[in-house]
């Protein structure tokens, strides 16, 4: 399924835009189906309000690490049940805002903190 153009059509009227990097949307299109859902749900939830919880919203914010060094102002989503994180940063620039996914992977190791990391030292 063409999950970057799903978020795109579907959520095209919300005030946040979500869009993928690549590696985030191979990272996502690589899960099973089932579990795919279940993380898109997330993403459609979190994309209500998208902001930090102290500022009313609903993302995690994440902070400085020794192994995956400063992650700040990125915000994540966390998947108890399925061990999931998605990692995401907020955009805006005028009038157009976006909730940018940079990496959906496990948690187990931080896995997906540490893809985060090496997607920005790349940016």
């Amino acid at each position: 399924m063409d999950w970057a153009g799903y978020f795109e059509k579907q959520f095209s009227n919300r005030p946040w835009k979500i869009m993928f990097i690549e590696e985030a949307l191979e990272d996502l299109q690589s899960l099973d189906a089932s579990v795919v859902e279940q993380v898109a749900a997330g993403i459609v939830k979190v994309n209500q309000n998208p902001l930090p919880k102290r500022l009313g919203g609903y993302g995690n914010e994440l902070g400085k690490d020794r192994e995956t060094g400063d992650l700040r102002p990125l915000l994540y989503i966390k998947y108890l049940d399925i061990g999931i994180r998605v990692i995401y940063g907020l955009e805006e620039s005028g009038q157009q805002k976006i909730m940018k996914i940079i990496a959906v992977d496990l948690r187990a190791e931080k896995q997906a903190y540490r893809a985060a990391a090496r997607r920005l030292a790349k940016a």
